[in-house]
């Protein structure tokens, strides 16, 4: 009798999942700031109509990138799509 051959599995990388960014639109002025606290460092403000790049959103802070570094939002000032 012949051996019957194995099915050997294949060794691939694993699949990495890309987060997709989108932009957000400020509904009215309102600062970025530094963590997720109305009390944290105002890194600046969002002009009503201004955009910037949404990241993620937690506990009704939008986290972002503004002007090149990492801020903060609070959701409900933002139009997310």
């Amino acid at each position: 009798m012949k051996p019957v051959p194995t099915k050997v599995a294949s060794k691939t990388a694993p699949v990495v999942k890309k987060t997709a960014t989108k932009t957000v639109t400020a509904k009215s002025a309102v600062y970025v700031r530094a963590s997720q606290s109305k009390t944290s460092k105002i890194l600046g403000t969002l002009k009503k109509g201004e955009k910037v790049t949404f990241v993620e959103d937690k506990y009704g802070w939008s986290k972002v990138i503004y002007k090149g570094q990492t801020g903060y939002v609070g959701t409900q000032f933002l139009n997310v799509k």
